[in-house]
């Protein structure tokens, strides 16, 4: 109780000053129950690998409100695997939410995701890298925690995320969402209002992102990235997963494309971090996945990777932008100002606050048994004890690390 209250001091010290887009749900219970026939509950809690889409809904209740849902279906990939389910859902009528902000605006939101989080240890990963992305205006979506029910079956913690394509299109103006596969290859795009410009321009301007890397060098090679995407933000991301050690990075981000009086111009939004602290990048062991327009790329060890690197501070190269930038000198000096800049916005006491929000959240969960217990259907059980050393132990870790990092800068 009193590493809580600490916590809680430290939140409420060093968090307020940042503008978040989180709140504490305003609903007198928040848990969400969907309401169905029980054979459809038992299709979903026994399927594997098959997305089902939920046709037989009776209702869906959040906080004792009655909400209207016009689609459901579960989601993900490898998620898939497990009984636990994330799902997506899509209202007829938008939820709102009342911000805790300085305008006291209302959000309210027709899509929205609800992730399991069955990848994330103790369920602190995601959740503390949106806070902290948050503060690098990587993050600009709304999270919190949530439980989840199927009829009377409680299926444990939750994360639920406001859907990212529907943002981008409503408050960033995208006319396209772009998921980015391997290889640099896409995997789904989502098409708002075109322009000008047409679905498949919107391809061929992804793609010619890659065409570049291979056309140019140096400060000419950085400039022309700059008229494409936004190089910036993707040297930020990259500076971030290099002090969290994010080991999943190629297919967990969004391209959104805008229309330009110069043509196509892409900016980056990071999806999912169920796996920070990785202590290895995931192109070790995985060739079919590494980018190969610099030629064939293949690493059996996280030594190797290194051994590539020869020191310099980028966490994977699984890429070829991430390969391109860390090989050529005058890119790499540009991805050392930014990872300069985001060390420097976190110094110790905002790593510090940004673990106590998480903590405040996320405590008062561990106190319902039922959450340990469906846990157990997840990659890894976890339990308060187990989730009160792997925050003390990360925390330590990530604070040590932005001090190593600025040492091997300087």
């Amino acid at each position: 109780m009193k590493f809580f209250w600490l916590a809680f001091i430290s939140l409420f010290l060093f968090v307020s000053c940042y503008e978040e887009y989180i709140t504490v749900p305003a609903y007198q219970n928040n848990v969400f129950v969907f309401e169905m026939p029980n054979s459809t509950v038992d299709s979903i809690l026994l399927s594997r690998e098959i997305k089902i889409y939920i046709d037989s809904l009776h209702a869906m209740t959040y906080g004792n409100v009655s909400f209207e849902v016009d689609r459901l279906n579960t989601r993900g990939a490898s998620a898939l695997n497990f009984q636990r389910k994330s799902f997506a859902v899509n209202l007829t009528n938008a939820m709102p939410f009342a911000q805790q902000d300085e305008d006291a605006q209302t959000k309210a939101f027709e899509k929205f995701k609800l992730i399991a989080m069955v990848f994330d240890y103790t369920y602190i990963e995601n959740r503390l890298s949106h806070i902290m992305l948050n503060k690098l205006n990587l993050w600009p979506l709304y999270s919190f925690y949530t439980e989840l029910m199927l009829n009377d079956l409680h299926q444990g913690l939750y994360l639920f995320i406001e859907d990212p394509d529907e943002f981008l299109f409503e408050n960033k103006g995208a006319n396209v969402v772009i998921r980015r596969d391997y290889k640099g290859n896409i995997s789904e795009l989502m098409v708002s209002g075109l322009g000008k410009y047409s679905e498949n321009a919107y391809r061929e301007s992804f793609k010619s992102i890659y065409n570049t890397l291979t056309l140019y060098k140096g400060e000419q090679l950085y400039q022309k990235l700059s008229e494409q995407m936004n190089i910036d933000n993707y040297m930020r991301k990259m500076a971030f997963d290099m002090l969290v050690e994010n080991g999943d990075n190629t297919d967990e981000i969004f391209f959104y494309g805008i229309e330009t009086k110069n043509g196509v111009y892409f900016d980056i939004l990071p999806w999912d971090y169920d796996d920070i602290f990785a202590g290895k990048p995931h192109e070790v062991g995985r060739s079919w996945a590494i980018g190969n327009i610099f030629g064939e790329r293949i690493y059996t060890s996280h030594d190797e990777v290194l051994n590539e690197l020869q020191g310099r501070l980028i966490f994977t190269i699984e890429d070829d932008i991430e390969y391109a930038i860390a090989f050529d000198d005058y890119m790499y000096a540009r991805y050392l100002e930014n990872l300069k800049w985001v060390l420097n916005v976190f110094d110790t006491k905002t790593i510090e606050a940004s673990f106590a929000q998480v903590y405040a959240e996320l405590a008062p969960f561990y106190n319902k048994p039922i959450i340990s217990e469906q846990s157990v259907y997840d990659v890894d059980a976890t339990n308060k004890e187990l989730f009160e050393s792997n925050y003390t132990e990360k925390l330590n870790f990530l604070k040590e690390r932005r001090q190593w990092i600025n040492q091997q800068i300087e």
